[in-house]
């Protein structure tokens, strides 16, 4: 419910672009959490992809305009949804990891 709220917010003050990008990359945070929680190896070449999807969050919500008036996109919305989902996508993870796929 929380990830679906940030969403709706997002789609408010930020991009389109901005914000489903920041949903199908939340997708690094199983990873991290498999990496952290549950001793999975990670590949050199997969490490490098986790620190550019984190590193990507802020230019995502760059107009491109030079001009004063165009300000980048609110940050903090697309952030939200990125860590929401994450977490959701974490959870949902999860049920095999305790054996609870049977139930």
């Amino acid at each position: 419910m929380a990830s679906f709220l940030a969403l709706t917010r997002a789609f408010d003050v930020s991009t389109v672009g901005a914000t489903m990008t920041a949903l199908r990359l939340s997708l690094v945070i199983p990873i991290l959490v498999g990496i952290a929680l549950w001793g999975e190896r990670a590949t050199p070449a997969q490490a490098i992809g986790v620190m550019l999807v984190c590193v990507s969050l802020a230019p995502m919500t760059w107009t491109g305009s030079p001009s004063p008036a165009a300000a980048p996109a609110p940050i903090l919305p697309v952030v939200v949804v990125f860590v929401c989902e994450g977490l959701a996508k974490t959870a949902l993870r999860m049920v095999p990891e305790f054996g609870l796929d049977s139930h």
